[in-house]
């Protein structure tokens, strides 16, 4: 740097403003020969006496030696820096045409169209370089199996500004809802909120509660379900189907299972009631549960999860009282101060590999459900005088309770039911082929001015019979008091308690045999049926009923052609 001489300017500058200076004294200066030292001592001595110059001229001595020092020291900085960019650079882009490459031919088109750049590799994330992110990434690789790991990367990445994480906290969401499709919380971060079970998003929620059968399927589930204590700490999953708003008890252990067994009872349930609408909705003009024919209306369903918890939340929670050992399912009309109003209980037997009796018992009560609805009303209690003809009312609900579940999938994977009603119910008939084992020659006499048979007059022995019911004392029967006290007093003669047992299980085969036989054979006798019905409907008494029903019908000849059908299709 010694060795370099300052710029041009600054030692033209230094001469100008000494030769200013002298013009400025006004003394004329003669420049003799040999004394060219002593005049540069002169000239020095003036610009002492006269500094302004001597300091402008360091200062423009100081700049150019700071600009020197930067230009040369910090060049190669420069270049190192400007080498990366462009080696940078040449790592995205095409490398250069060199200068000696010839130029490519001319296309046809002079104006080709250019052709369209690679799409660019996406920048990394930023939030990948957290350490936070790493960690929770890591501890799901480890544990790919573990829904809570699973959440807590995606409540990170859900909490990040990003769009790019939010985008990711969905995909690790959906991979929740696939192993728990009821996971609250991931479906939260899906954007959606839970309404009757299901996970929908808030718009969907908000159009469907302003639906009135939705609105009252809403309070009917507050109303059942959760205003009691004792219920709620139970755990409950729900499902809606119109006209039915079904609760679970709660499986955390197998939450997918939950949700397909929610799903099939839904739609095994809204099946039935469109069954009963196929039977005698046009008939009798029978509105709809949505409001369209009235007040919407909702029908609670309580669902357990084992028989163990079904009998211990009966024994527990308030409301539930009452005796169920001997019921796998049951519907009561119940009082609309109770829990119990209007509700189907039942649960799922899982020491069966066979489903078709949970199956068919849900349809079974189910009917029931839907005929106490289109009855009058008669108040809070019954009077049991008018809800009478068992026969029609169970042999009904075995009828419409008979049928088979196929299961299929969706576009997303989700299980699909597709439910078909039988003509047939295999499993009765094994009732009939013991029953004709045993041979009955015990039966009841009634006191012509006692209907039912809850007050026996007298047993006494008959010929023998393939059932324990004739037609007649089949259609006398009022309801299930009357059929325990036949079945106990048939059980003590005969001296065998279980025989008691068994008529109940052939009483149930006798009743569904007749109305199947009524209905396939049309004409009079399914018109029988439709008779009974809308009496049944108007809350006719037991004796009217029967009456209304076989108008113009000769029993013994029923009975003939019933017992006939039986017999060849037993065989």
């Amino acid at each position: 740097m010694a060795n370099r001489r300052p710029r041009p300017g600054a030692r033209g500058a230094a001469r100008r403003t000494a030769s200013s200076g002298d013009e400025a004294s006004g003394a004329p200066t003669r420049r003799p020969a040999g004394r060219s030292s002593r005049r540069g001592a002169s000239r020095s001595s003036e610009g002492a006496r006269n500094p302004v110059p001597l300091i402008l001229g360091g200062l423009g001595l100081v700049v150019v030696i700071v600009v020197a020092f930067f230009v040369f020291s910090g060049g190669d900085d420069r270049d190192d820096r400007a080498d990366r960019r462009e080696s940078q650079a040449t790592e995205k882009e095409t490398p250069p045409k060199p200068d000696n490459a010839p130029d490519p031919k001319p296309a046809v088109d002079p104006e080709p169209a250019p052709k369209p750049k690679p799409d660019p590799k996406p920048a990394e994330p930023r939030y990948k370089s957290v350490r936070g992110y790493k960690k929770l990434l890591a501890t799901v690789n480890e544990n790919p199996e573990s829904i809570d790991d699973l959440y807590e990367l995606a409540y990170y990445l859900n909490e990040r500004r990003s769009e790019e994480a939010k985008a990711e906290a969905k995909k690790w969401a959906k991979e929740i809802v696939k192993r728990n499709p009821l996971h609250a919380d991931a479906h939260e971060i899906l954007g959606r909120v839970e309404f009757l079970g299901a996970y929908i998003p808030e718009e969907e929620r908000d159009k469907r509660i302003e639906e009135p059968w939705f609105k009252e399927a809403v309070a009917t589930r507050e109303r059942k379900f959760l205003q009691d204590q004792q219920l709620r700490d139970l755990g409950l999953v729900y499902h809606a189907s119109m006209p039915w708003v079904i609760a679970k008890e709660r499986n955390d252990r197998l939450p997918r299972q939950d949700r397909d067994e929610l799903a099939e009872t839904g739609a095994i349930l809204s099946a039935t009631y469109r069954r009963f609408h196929e039977l005698f909705g046009e008939r009798f003009k029978l509105p709809g549960f949505d409001g369209t024919g009235g007040d919407a209306t909702a029908i609670a369903v309580f669902w357990f999860d084992s028989e163990p918890s079904f009998r211990r939340a009966f024994r527990r929670v308030r409301g539930l009282k009452r005796d169920v050992e001997s019921a796998a399912a049951f519907y009561t009309p119940g009082d609309e101060k109770e829990l119990r109003e209007r509700m189907i209980f039942g649960y799922t037997n899982r020491r069966s590999r066979d489903k078709t009796f949970d199956r068919n018992k849900l349809a079974h009560e189910a009917s029931h459900a839907l005929e106490d609805h289109y009855r009058k009303e008669l108040g809070k209690t019954e009077d049991p005088a008018s809800s009478g003809t068992w026969w029609f009312s169970e042999g009904l609900a075995e009828f419409i309770g008979t049928l088979e579940v196929k299961l299929g999938k969706d576009e997303d994977d989700n299980p699909v039911y597709e439910v078909t009603f039988l003509k047939r119910n295999e499993k009765r008939f094994d009732s009939a082929r013991m029953s004709r084992r045993v041979g009955w020659s015990v039966y009841t006499e009634v006191d012509d001015t006692n209907v039912g048979m809850r007050d026996l007059v007298k047993l006494s022995k008959g010929d023998e019979k393939p059932f324990p019911f004739s037609l007649r004392e089949l259609v006398d029967l009022r309801h299930g008091g009357d059929l325990d006290a036949r079945g106990g007093a048939i059980g003590k003669e005969m001296g065998n308690a279980m025989v008691g047992q068994m008529i109940g299980s052939i009483a149930y085969f006798q009743a569904w045999s007749l109305v199947c036989f009524m209905w396939e054979s049309g004409g009079e006798y399914r018109e029988a049926l439709m008779r009974c019905f809308d009496a049944r409907r108007n809350n006719k008494e037991h004796a009217d009923v029967t009456a209304v029903t076989f108008k113009g019908i000769d029993l013994d000849e029923l009975e003939t052609k019933w017992l006939a059908w039986i017999e060849k299709t037993v065989k």
